[in-house]
């Protein structure tokens, strides 16, 4: 990252200025000389003193209009995911999607299908398969150092006791199995494939917490996982 590229920078834009938004994907996009950062949509009322030289701030409508833009990164609120990225992809764009990339299999596939059709790629962002620590666990497990595998724990420890009232306490969209389970579940996944069973235990803990808080997750393989 950082190095000059001999290719044409992809033309982008980002949909969402957020905590993720402005925190993850800017300054990836930003140290990457293959991505161009031509435009951001938000709602918030004016991010320009943020965005670095040449990018405008537009609507999502004037974002997808632009036959010049290639590729449409989506880091907004869960719940509209899936009709933000039907919409880019019916406009012939690539879209990056926050996780989850949707909120139920149905419109996950739904997405899938027309990325098919349309020729374009969709993937989510899953930038925890990049940290220093999963990256020494994965060539740990990938050079057989340890052996034969029995079981593997992963956990997350985040300690918020004041509930904040925004769109992350939602129950039906949000919470902490939409936003920290995925990251878990997508390294599980590179380690070992697919389970043969999952069981899941979901709880809300916190008082005023309508959104789960805690989550438990046991994936099964036959015999042992490697």
């Amino acid at each position: 990252m950082g190095k000059t590229s001999t290719t044409v920078p992809i033309k982008t834009a980002l949909v969402g200025f957020g905590t993720s938004g402005k925190h993850l994907h800017l300054p990836l996009l930003l140290a990457d000389a293959n991505f161009q950062l031509v435009s951001v949509s938000t709602h918030r009322s004016n991010v320009s003193n943020a965005l670095p030289r040449g990018c405008s701030q537009r609507s999502f409508t004037q974002v997808i209009g632009d036959p010049m833009i290639e590729l449409v990164i989506i880091a907004t609120p869960n719940d509209t995911h899936f009709e933000l990225a039907k919409k880019a992809l019916e406009h012939g764009k690539h879209v990056v999607v926050e996780k989850p990339i949707a909120l139920n299999s149905k419109d996950a596939d739904t997405l899938l299908k027309l990325a098919q059709e349309k020729e374009r790629t969709i993937t989510s962002f899953h930038n925890r398969l990049w940290d220093c620590d999963f990256l020494a666990i994965k060539s740990i497990v990938n050079d057989d150092k340890l052996g034969r595998l029995h079981s593997y724990a992963a956990r997350v420890d985040r300690y918020q006791p004041d509930v904040v009232s925004n769109w992350r306490d939602n129950p039906q969209f949000d919470g902490a199995v939409w936003e920290l389970a995925p990251n878990l579940i997508v390294q599980i996944l590179t380690l070992f494939g697919k389970p043969n069973s999952v069981f899941a235990d979901v709880s809300t803990l916190r008082d005023k917490a309508r959104a789960p808080d805690n989550f438990y997750l046991r994936l099964a393989y036959t015999n042992c996982i490697k």
